[in-house]
Formats: C-alpha cells, sequence, structure tokens
C-alpha cells in the first residue's frame, strides 16, 4: 500500500512536468495517478492529490468518490472512464 509520503513524492514529479506537457495530457495523467492511488488506499484524498499536482479546482465544485474511482464535478473536469 502506497503512504502519504509517496503521493507526496508523485505529485512533486508530476509537478515538474505541468509546464512540459500540454495541459490536457498532463490531467489526464495526474487522474490516472489518482484513480489507480483511490483503489490503493480507500483513505487517499483524490482531492489533496490534484491540487498538490497543481490543479487546483474549487472545492464546491468537486466531489471525490473513492468508491467508484471517479472525479466528478460541475464544470470543471469530465468524469473519468
Amino acid at each position: 500500500m502506497m503512504t502519504r509520503k509517496d503521493y507526496i513524492a508523485v505529485s512533486n514529479i508530476l509537478s515538474d512536468y505541468a509546464e512540459v506537457m500540454p495541459p490536457e495530457e498532463y490531467l489526464d495523467i495526474c487522474r490516472d495517478f489518482a484513480k489507480y492511488m483511490a483503489k490503493d488506499n480507500d483513505r487517499f484524498d483524490g482531492v489533496r492529490f490534484l491540487d498538490a499536482c497543481g490543479l487546483t479546482v474549487p472545492q464546491s465544485t468537486l466531489l471525490w468518490h473513492n468508491t467508484v474511482d471517479e472525479v466528478v464535478t460541475a464544470k470543471v473536469f469530465p468524469p473519468i472512464t
């Protein structure tokens, strides 16, 4: 099982690529990691992870559902499929 230390390390690594990757690809890779981590640990905080990756989303527009492994938003991100 991954731990908080691992989540921080991954978000730091991903953040280094935020400026050199096309935005849509960066979003996709961050969400893929978040989806994997949510499966690995039911206490994983996807909102916090995406925020650490530089994808800050207003809390009022985002719900994280670890049970179905998807990020659902009103207007910000489409659902993960």
